[in-house]
Order: C-alpha cells, then sequence, then structure tokens
C-alpha cells in the first residue's frame, strides 16, 4: 500500500482527474443498468403481454426516485399506444428509449476511458522523466557495472508496469464497486428470491464446473 501511496504520487493533482471519472462512471453505470431493466418492457411488447391500457394516467410529478422514472415510462409508453392504436408504436418507443441509454452509457464509459487515458500518460511522462534525471546523476562506475539492456528495460517495459498496475488499481478502486453494488441493487428490486437463488447458485456452479474440468 505504501509503494501504491508513492506511485500515486506522480498522478497528482488527482482533482483534475478523479471527479470527472466518477461522474462519467456514474453514468455509464446508471444507463448501462436502465439497459437492463428496458429488456423487460421490450419482450412484454415481443410477445404481446401488454395489459389492458389505462384509459388515462396522469404525469408524474417530479421525484428523485425509482418509482417516479417507472411511471414516467408508463406515462408515455400507453400515451403512444392509445395514440397510434397499435403497439408496434410502443415497440418503437422502447427501442428508442434503449437507443439513447445505449448512446449516453457508451459516452460515460468513452469519456471515463480518456479520463484514465489523460491520467495514464501523465504518470508515464513524469515516471521517465524521474528515471531520466537519476540516470543522468549516476557516476561512471555505475554504469560501467550496469547493462545496457537492464537500463532500457528500466526506462521501458518496467515505467510501462508500473503506469498500468497504478491505473488498473484506481479503476478497480473506483469503478467496480459502484458497477457491482449498482446491479446488486437492481437485481434486488426487480426480484429479491431470484437474486438471492442466484447469488447462491453461481457458487455451486463454478466449483461444479472447475470440479468436471480438472477431472
Amino acid at each position: 500500500m505504501k509503494t501504491f501511496k508513492r506511485l500515486l504520487r506522480f498522478a497528482t493533482p488527482l482533482h483534475h482527474y478523479l471527479p470527472e471519472y466518477v461522474i462519467y462512471t456514474f453514468i455509464g453505470i446508471i444507463f448501462g443498468m436502465v439497459n437492463f431493466a428496458m429488456l423487460i418492457p421490450l419482450l412484454t411488447v415481443i410477445f404481446n403481454q401488454v395489459g389492458e391500457i389505462p384509459q388515462a394516467l396522469p404525469e408524474p410529478h417530479f421525484t428523485f426516485s425509482i418509482n417516479y422514472f417507472i411511471d414516467l415510462f408508463n406515462y408515455y409508453f400507453y400515451n403512444f399506444i392509445r395514440a397510434s392504436g397499435s403497439k408496434q408504436s410502443a415497440l418503437y418507443f422502447v427501442c428508442a428509449v434503449i437507443g439513447v441509454c445505449i448512446v449516453i452509457a457508451n459516452f460515460g464509459r468513452y469519456m471515463s476511458a480518456r479520463v484514465m487515458v489523460r491520467l495514464k500518460m501523465t504518470v508515464l511522462s513524469r515516471l521517465r522523466i524521474r528515471l531520466y534525471e537519476k540516470f543522468t546523476q549516476q557516476s561512471l562506475s555505475f554504469y560501467s557495472d550496469q547493462q545496457k539492456g537492464d537500463l532500457l528495460s528500466s526506462m521501458t517495459n518496467d515505467v510501462q508496469e508500473i503506469e498500468n498496475s497504478v491505473i488498473n488499481a484506481i479503476q478497480t478502486l473506483l469503478r467496480d464497486p459502484f458497477i457491482i453494488i449498482g446491479y446488486f441493487a437492481a437485481l434486488f428490486y426487480l426480484s429479491v428470491k431470484l437474486t438471492l437463488f442466484t447469488i447462491v447458485f453461481f457458487p455451486i456452479s463454478g466449483l461444479l464446473i472447475s470440479y468436471v474440468s480438472r477431472n
């Protein structure tokens, strides 16, 4: 951990990267979960399972909650069906919502990747400058004892490995926990029993598959 903190100094100031990265990561995660949730109305329309269409739905009042967005979607969803008199228009509406969410989610992932590339280039540049300064301060006896291949490897491969480890650690600390928490929250909201069954069943099936593959 101390080594990781020392390496993070080459990426300072982190406030130029981390808030922007977290925001774009949240955008990618949230709209990715919306895409996942949109599969339900899509399959409902495709398999002709849309129930009785209500005559009039009041437009929902804004509240920052999941129920508001569900009510808002249902409001426009049933209005499309009622206005056109065809469930095919509802399918177009669901596909349009999925397409927009995919574009926004990919935009968030792309922008977060751009932030990581900026951070990576900063770390890479500073590490190589620091190594160059260290090498130029050494005496001639140092170079007579060292092999040229080792020095060149330190300037290229070792620096690249350190830079990748820093970036991967930052992504693991900032992105993966939000993805796991977000998707599990969405799964528990959709079905608690099915999610608990999945949590129990997947490790057991993984152990069985690994046991069979080993034998």
